[in-house]
């Protein structure tokens, strides 16, 4: 893709004018805080049923908010340009291809960011003694939960860019929710990107999606082929929607 780090640049130096960058940082402080208040350090005592940070910080996190995060900094990042109809890229030197794989690759680091954020209080926590995830599982849920809510960046970037922001917030969101809450329990759920987003983290948060703490054997803490199968399905997934989107945007300058 012809200037892809030129398009990149140019899309952070955009997003220091918008609020996506706002969405990423502040959007998981206040799970954070209340995770905090669960994990022993502040009262010495733990949320109902003994649950800690991992159930208020983490679960909560990526079952709950961390979709209208992504919704939000998606349909921001797309926004800046899609405000102008998008005059500005379309007569820039670099190829569309680029600029969408730009949009996408900075509303994903994004979405990074903000499970960094949640993972940088996990580890402070578990450092001073509380209940929370350590260095290592939360590094993994990082990951995990960027990979897992990829697809989420492509389909928020089109529908914003065809339909408008409205469209581009509401529709991945209620097909993150809908699809994840309903299905993360049934059989299919490792070829459902929202309801793996939902579930491949609970086997090291310790915490069932519904945010019930883990029983020992059960089938949500199992990391199996199945689990495995769901992480590729994520990434392929994402990963297709990100080149379908920028094979469409490239055709808008023949228009």
């Amino acid at each position: 893709m012809r200037g892809f780090k030129a398009a990149l640049a140019a899309e952070v130096a955009k997003g220091k004018r918008a609020g996506a960058r706002k969405v990423a940082l502040i959007a998981p402080l206040p799970l954070c805080v209340l995770g905090l208040m669960s994990s022993g350090l502040v009262t010495q005592g733990h949320g109902p049923g003994g649950v800690g940070f991992n159930t208020y910080g983490w679960c909560w996190w990526y079952t709950l908010l961390l979709p209208v995060a992504v919704a939000l900094i998606t349909a921001s990042v797309a926004g800046i340009d899609a405000r102008q109809k998008f005059h500005g890229v379309m007569s820039s030197p670099v190829s569309l291809c680029s600029v969408w794989g730009a949009k996408s690759a900075y509303a994903f680091m994004l979405v990074a960011a903000a499970n960094l954020v949640v993972a940088t209080v996990s580890v402070a926590i578990d450092a001073l003694g509380g209940d929370a995830a350590g260095l290592l599982a939360s590094a993994c849920m990082v990951v995990l939960l960027s990979v897992s809510s990829l697809w989420m960046v492509p389909a928020g970037l089109f529908l914003t860019a065809r339909f408008g922001m409205l469209a581009g917030i509401a529709a991945p969101l209620l097909v993150q929710l809908g699809v994840g809450i309903a299905l993360y329990g049934s059989g299919l759920w490792w070829l459902l990107p929202p309801a793996a987003a939902m579930r491949l983290c609970s086997p090291f948060a310790g915490v069932a999606p519904s945010g019930v703490p883990l029983m020992p054997g059960e089938i949500y803490g199992v990391i199996d082929a199945v689990w495995f199968v769901a992480l590729a399905v994520s990434a392929v997934f994402g990963v297709l929607l990100v080149a379908a989107g920028a094979a469409w945007f490239a055709r808008q300058e023949v228009r």
